[in-house]
């Protein structure tokens, strides 16, 4: 389940969705934008790796609990 946000802009030659909210933990903004087609086979039940695997894991950690990468690493510390 993705836990940002979302509003949407028309692109050409795709639809994209697009994910903002403030980080959990730093409060910044971060956005991610996600192809429709992406949004709609994780919607259908394929894992967010594969349907989304355009997008850097950062990113998809974003959409599924609202951490920033800044914000990940004040939580967690660096690899």
């Amino acid at each position: 389940m993705i836990s940002v946000p979302c509003t949407h802009e028309e692109y050409e030659p795709e639809h994209v969705y697009v994910f903002s909210a403030k980080c959990l933990v730093t409060r910044e903004p971060y956005t991610v934008r996600v192809p429709a087609r992406a949004l709609f086979l994780y919607n259908q039940g394929e894992n967010i790796q594969t349907a989304m695997h355009m997008l850097s894991p950062e990113d998809r950690e974003f959409l599924m609990s609202g951490l920033s990468p800044e914000g990940w690493n004040k939580t967690f510390g660096y690899e």
